[in-house]
């Protein structure tokens, strides 16, 4: 497994990162949670992010028995519209063919083996550049040359192979093997919750791909708890709590809820509301959800004092429920600002707002623990109006600039992943409450290494 995309993109920390100050502990009084510390905290084997071993097990016992989230469908408008999705050592193109569905075909020709497409494209038919022979985009075989030559070759064997292909959400899922469960029984019960929220009419504002020198664990993990705001990100910490958050598992899927709009709980009331409204002004500047229009009409926001009695947190609500109401009309107004971040194991994490995600998708590079293809996506509802398509972006300038906020992730990143190799560290440990998410991706990894440890990474 040596397919990487490309060299590890280093991110650093450029000088407006490095001015901001870091969260004292004196500032604010100490705050406690409910849920905090009812349960022993966990140990986590370094080995899981730094062996080959693991690498091995992954691409052998995981990802070919998994639903991973590949594109949007507004990727592949027309037939004949492809694009290749790589996982480890796999490549499957997804297609668009007349009937209108999409489908997805191991990437390789029943001849010797050339890889048929890279990258995406559009094609009218399927053509082996080594020697000729052509399919339709349904994977019907229609050419093979002198094909005489191979007198008990059927047509059934001349089929391309297809992986397993289905849609929530507007995302294009993908499936190796060709049993398993149906992608609404995987998404049980997280697509039902999700469902008011209309995600397959969002569109892609922007899809940046990096790799970063960080398993892809390791990269995911950065985005499933708050428990790293006060540490990495303490400019946010007056217009976001960190405290007040709820953590739940779905099987394996899992869900944070965190209120934004207000300051955290450790502050115990010290913060004026209109140090709320500021930092949440720039905590939504510096995510990349707003286009030019609300940048400008959010920057007006500095300049007008609240009123007496009014919160940040309501204000916004306001706003937001106004523009959307009549597109999602079964989301009431007080979700308006509440953040749910959600993970559909394995790899798949994305920060929901009512007409705005902020998503990543992280998986292995090649064969190597120590970095990841990591994508970056920002989808938002058009609220009715006319949006170009977007072209990917493949990020290779490590100057890029990505906001602070994910600046900051991506630096830790590459810290966590050097310290994991020490040899003094053998295990991590993880918090018993607001790390449980990341415990429980870890258990259930183990159920698929359990599930399939007696069956080929080739067995469909």
């Amino acid at each position: 497994m040596n397919d990487n995309a490309g060299a590890v993109v280093r991110v650093g920390l450029g000088e407006r990162h490095k001015r901001i100050e870091s969260f004292e502990p004196g500032a604010a009084k100490p705050a406690l949670y409910p849920e905090w510390g009812k349960t022993p905290y966990h140990r986590v084997d370094a080995a899981r992010y730094i062996s080959a071993e693991h690498v091995d097990l992954e691409a052998e016992r995981l990802w070919p028995y998994i639903w991973q989230a590949a594109c949007r469908e507004e990727e592949l408008p027309e037939t004949g519209d492809f694009l290749e999705y790589k996982i480890t050592d796999q490549s499957i193109i997804l297609v668009r063919t007349a009937s209108g569905a999409i489908k997805g075909y191991f990437n390789a020709c029943p001849h010797r083996g050339t890889q048929l497409a890279k990258g995406c494209g559009h094609i009218t038919q399927f053509v082996c550049p080594f020697h000729g022979w052509r399919w339709s985009l349904d994977g019907i075989n229609r050419y093979v040359h002198d094909r005489v030559e191979f007198p008990d070759l059927t047509d059934e064997e001349l089929r391309l192979p297809e992986a397993a292909v289905e849609i929530w959400g507007g995302f294009v899922f993908v499936r190796l093997s060709s049993t398993g469960p149906t992608l609404a029984e995987y998404l049980e019960p997280v697509a039902k919750d999700l469902a008011p929220y209309r995600i397959e009419d969002y569109r892609i504002k922007s899809w940046r791909t990096i790799v970063l020198g960080a398993n892809w664990k390791v990269a995911l993990e950065a985005f499933e708890e708050a428990y790293h705001s006060m540490g990495s990100h303490p400019q946010t910490m007056k217009g976001n709590c960190d405290v007040n958050c709820s953590y739940d598992t779905y099987g394996p899927h899992s869900r944070l809820t965190a209120p934004i709009g207000m300051p955290s709980a450790r502050f115990k009331g010290r913060v004026k509301e209109q140090e709320v409204l500021e930092t949440a002004i720039d905590n939504l500047l510096d995510i990349g959800l707003a286009d030019d229009a609300e940048r400008r009409g959010l920057e007006q926001l500095r300049e007008i004092p609240l009123a007496e009695g009014q919160t940040t947190r309501a204000l916004f609500q306001e706003m937001a429920h106004a523009r959307l109401k009549d597109f999602l009309p079964d989301i009431p107004i007080d979700r308006h600002m509440e953040d749910w971040n959600y993970t559909l194991f394995p790899n798949l994490t994305f920060n929901l707002l009512p007409g705005s995600i902020f998503g990543f998708i992280a998986r292995p590079n090649g064969g190597d623990p120590d970095s990841c293809i990591f994508d970056v996506i920002v989808l938002a509802h058009p609220a009715g109006e006319e949006w170009p398509a977007v072209e990917r972006e493949l990020v290779t300038d490590p100057d890029h600039d990505w906001g602070v906020v994910a600046a900051q992730d991506f630096s830790n990143m590459e810290l966590v992943q050097q310290g994991l190799h020490q040899r003094t560290t053998k295990f991590t440990r993880l918090a018993s409450y607001q790390e449980k998410r990341i415990v429980n991706r870890i258990a259930h990894i183990d159920r698929y290494y359990e599930m399939y440890a007696e069956r080929r990474s080739d067995d469909r």
